[in-house]
């Protein structure tokens, strides 16, 4: 223990603690410790001597057979089939299902889960023209073309510009996007430059070329009537449309109306009464969200128009499809593009 020795002659009496030399007990914890410590210490110079880097790559895709979950268009074990010649694999295949697909896009995950997502294959290959450039590629399985254009239509870029690689495809200045049947797939670039677009672009063709798809086109895009149609603007919801949870599996497309946008919509029912029972229970939504009904006008007679804090509601009913307008700014453009859509139906029908 410390000892404490008086200074003499002064007067303050300040004094002068002395350290005692360590006794028997903390010499023998000391020595311990340090043994301790000296044990960890070659713990982990044998562990990094023994380093597996196979511990820290990225959820690898086991290879499966056709029919085990992946479709068999795609059960390689990579995508070095759609490789250009000028790219270099830079990881292995990541494989990811409806119960991890957060790991990967987390924050989006929701959207393609709510969309019918059956699974996401991504790889990253790396330019040998520019080394420090790369590009990874997903291709998410959405089981349906309807669900594979949800995803690839309610998150198209703004700064999206058309390509002709598939039906539903285009770019941005450094990524494309497409949907090919039932796979929705983007490729995305960690630098812009007119190399890795054409390398991506190369990557596009040999995928859709050499995969096989049963569905091709969307027989409902046609519903729309033509004039004042922004044609990129037409999406497809798989549930719950304009927060109603009963409103499912819809189409809707944006119109230039008289300088006013808005939106029409139009969902396909099993027949017309399951068709009246959806119109009528989105109309109570309407109204117990604090809508009022407003009386049509002599032309248009069928129908309900919901009025809804600034904005107008029109639902209709044509043969077994609801549609309608959706948050028009007056009655008078709601119940204009609800005519034109409501023709154009009939006469597709024909």
């Amino acid at each position: 223990m410390d000892g404490v020795i008086s200074r003499p002659g002064n007067r303050d009496k300040s004094v002068v603690r002395v350290k005692s030399p360590p006794g028997r007990r903390e010499t023998t914890v000391s020595w311990v410790v340090m043994g301790t410590l000296a044990v960890i210490a070659i713990g982990l110079l044998i562990r990094q001597s023994n380093y597996d880097p196979t511990l820290f790559v990225p959820r690898v895709l086991e290879a499966q057979a056709p029919g085990e979950g992946v479709p068999e268009a795609l059960s390689s074990s990579d995508f070095s089939g759609f490789v250009p010649e000028e790219m270099s694999m830079l990881s292995p295949l990541e494989g990811f299902s409806p119960d991890t697909l957060s790991e990967k896009i987390n924050g989006k995950a929701e959207l393609y889960l709510s969309a019918g997502f059956l699974s996401l294959r991504c790889q990253r290959f790396a330019s040998l023209i520019d080394p420090p450039s790369w590009m990874e590629v997903f291709v998410y399985d959405m089981g349906t073309l309807h669900q594979a254009f949800a995803v690839y239509s309610t998150q198209r870029r703004e700064e999206a510009m058309p390509l002709d690689l598939t039906l539903f495809s285009y770019k941005t200045k450094n990524a494309l996007f497409w949907v090919h049947g039932r796979y929705y797939v983007e490729i995305i670039a960690s630098v812009p430059s007119e190399a890795m677009m054409g390398s991506m672009l190369s990557f596009g063709k040999k995928f859709v070329s050499k995969t096989s798809v049963e569905e091709h086109g969307i027989d409902e895009l046609a519903l729309f009537p033509r004039d004042r149609l922004e044609e990129a603007s037409i999406a497809f919801l798989v549930s719950d449309a304009f927060g109603f949870a009963d409103l499912k599996n819809v189409f809707m497309a944006r119109y230039d109306m008289e300088g006013e946008a808005l939106t029409a919509f139009l969902s396909r029912k099993e027949d017309p009464a399951e068709a009246d029972r959806v119109m009528g229970a989105y109309q109570a939504f309407l109204l117990e969200n604090g809508g009022t009904a407003v009386p049509l006008s002599a032309d248009f007679t069928s129908g309900s128009l919901v009025q809804i804090l600034d904005t107008f509601e029109l639902i209709f009913r044509h043969d077994r499809y609801v549609a309608g307008v959706h948050e028009a700014e007056t009655q008078k453009t709601a119940e204009k593009l609800a005519l034109m859509l409501k023709r154009h139906l009939a006469k597709a029908a024909q």
